[in-house]
């Protein structure tokens, strides 16, 4: 089909690693100790109580901000954990739209009417206006259908199109980033979500995004893959010559 589809595997992949960056920059001013010992000494406590009691005070409040800092960060790793999970969501069902925008045979499986696959309502046929509109509007439908359920299974069906292996258990681990998401959405877990929490949810989802990269690669979907490949970035023109070189 011809038509404007492109998958930016490089802005997911940024986009996830500068949530990370972003909260180990935060944590690494936290972890300062001339940092929080010269907020500390920017304060300066008013009371007309004794000297030994004001000084007293004063450690009580350092204390209850380093606390609060802890807890600070807590909030923060759980947050980025979250926004991290989010992009790989958003991430799978833009490759599954590029992928079948451009091969909507992909789409069977993704479709269904009356619990048979492959079929559409007359109904999309016409509020679509013309062909390159109802794959458009279809491919949205069945990206949404492809990424419902667990992560792992959204990846297993990515593997499924471009017939990848799963050779690193990642979609195991990538179902243990969105259990751990799941806590933090649903149950308000964010204590004990230390930079090493977020490091590891980064680099699974980092992981599922190269994996999409290197299956977008294998579809010939034009797109971004620095990621996978510091030089390679796929666009129509470029996939429509190969076609005739190879004719």
């Amino acid at each position: 089909m011809q038509g404007n589809y492109f998958f930016d595997a490089d802005h997911w992949y940024s986009k996830a690693l500068r949530d990370y960056i972003a909260l180990k920059d935060l944590h690494e001013i936290f972890s300062s100790k001339s940092a929080i010992d010269a907020h500390a000494n920017s304060q300066t406590l008013i009371s007309f109580g004794e000297v030994n009691y004001d000084i007293d005070i004063k450690k009580k409040i350092d204390e209850e901000f380093k606390r609060s800092l802890t807890e600070s960060l807590d909030h923060f790793s759980a947050l980025t954990i979250m926004a991290l999970a989010t992009t790989f969501e958003v991430a799978a069902k833009d490759f599954f739209r590029n992928a079948f925008i451009s091969n909507p045979k992909l789409m069977h499986d993704h479709l269904k009417l009356d619990d048979k696959k492959g079929l559409v309502s007359l109904n999309e046929i016409l509020d679509a206006g013309d062909f390159n509109g109802l794959i458009k509007s279809l491919s949205e439908k069945a990206s949404s259908s492809a990424t419902q359920g667990k992560y792992g299974s959204v990846l297993e069906r990515a593997f499924k199109i471009c017939k990848l292996e799963d050779s690193s258990n990642l979609k195991n681990r990538i179902n243990g980033a969105q259990a751990d998401r799941n806590i933090i959405a649903h149950e308000k877990k964010v204590a004990g979500r230390t930079l090493k929490s977020a490091e590891d949810t980064h680099a699974v989802i980092a992981e599922a995004l190269e994996a999409l990269a290197k299956c977008a690669l294998k579809k010939n979907i034009p797109g971004r893959y620095t990621c996978v490949n510091s030089i390679r970035t796929l666009s129509l023109e470029c996939i429509h010559m190969c076609e005739v070189d190879a004719s």
